[in-house]
């Protein structure tokens, strides 16, 4: 599909995709949803586009990704896209060709296991990145989904994770919910495929995996899960994309409606500037104004 954007469709994509903002309160922590990665260096913006999400698993060492440079200012695009894949065992490396109207769309190599993918342009600090897990062979059936994927601090909250897993090489028994915050992953729960209701499972046997269980915070901040899975004819356990929910404090209804203000002056700006030729510069002091709002959780480049 190609992409084509009037300045005022511009604005709008640079503003819910280009700044990633995430709210108190209005976080979206599932590893196939949300918002994808972009990065923009002066007149020059990556983006991947919604068949390529943020973080993702691949049974295939070939990962086909896709998106679209966009011109801030107006200025030439490039002729082509890098890109650079980092696991434990290495890196490799490649281009992709890019379009007249700034779309590309090709294939990147994957190492086994957790895989960062960054998409750049040369000459520029440009870049827009991926993770990837990359299980030889074995095939998730979706992401890890995550329940609420807000709660607030200082309470407990009852969370449901859960995944589809129809690989046959699923070891029905041995599928963990692991916590990897620390950077060291732990055992959370067993996720199960039994029916068990109070477990969060509605229907035996239907491939969908999952586990209930109780979190809670001191402060305000991220938690990270990943799914492991043993598998039967291969000795490495299968692990998906990593998935966060959010701790945050509670929002009265008149700091809720000021974030709201805020989003919609932020999204005016930006069409403002993107019609006048000057997003470049807009995005540069937003994103300062960003960094120093408490009520925003992350942003940058």
């Amino acid at each position: 599909m190609m992409l084509s954007m009037t300045p005022r469709t511009r604005g709008a994509a640079l503003l819910g995709v280009l700044l990633s903002v995430t709210m108190f309160g209005c976080s979206h922590g599932g590893g196939g949803g949300g918002t994808p990665p972009i990065r923009q260096n002066g007149g020059l913006a990556i983006v991947f586009d919604q068949s390529t999400p943020p973080a993702s698993t691949s049974s295939a060492a070939d990962f086909v990704a896709s998106g679209v440079v966009l011109s801030l200012d107006g200025g030439p695009l490039p002729a082509e896209v890098n890109w650079k894949t980092t696991a434990d065992g290495g890196t490799a490396t490649g281009s992709i060709p890019v379009g007249s109207a700034g779309n590309w769309a090709g294939t990147v190599s994957l190492l086994p296991g957790d895989n960062t993918v960054e998409v750049s342009i040369a000459g520029t600090s440009a870049v827009a990145t991926l993770e990837v897990v990359y299980n030889d062979g074995y095939e998730f059936g979706g992401f890890l989904a995550m329940t609420p994927d807000v709660f607030y601090v200082q309470d407990t909250h009852e969370v449901t994770a859960l995944i589809a897993l129809p690989d046959p090489d699923t070891d029905l028994n041995d599928v963990w919910l692991v916590e990897t915050t620390s950077g060291t992953p732990v055992q959370v729960k067993q996720m199960t495929d039994d029916g068990n209701l109070a477990n969060g499972d509605e229907i035996q046997g239907d491939r969908i995996f999952t586990a209930r269980f109780d979190v809670a915070a001191a402060a305000q901040g991220f938690q990270l899960y990943r799914v492991v899975v043993q598998r039967l004819a291969n000795p490495d356990a299968a692990r998906s994309e990593t998935a966060r929910i959010l701790a945050t404090e509670h929002l009265e209804a008149a700091a809720f409606q000021n974030i709201l203000n805020k989003q919609a002056t932020r999204q005016a700006t930006i069409e403002q500037a993107a019609q006048q030729g000057s997003a470049a510069a807009a995005i540069d002091d937003l994103l300062a104004e960003l960094q120093s709002d408490p009520d925003v959780v992350d942003s940058g480049r």
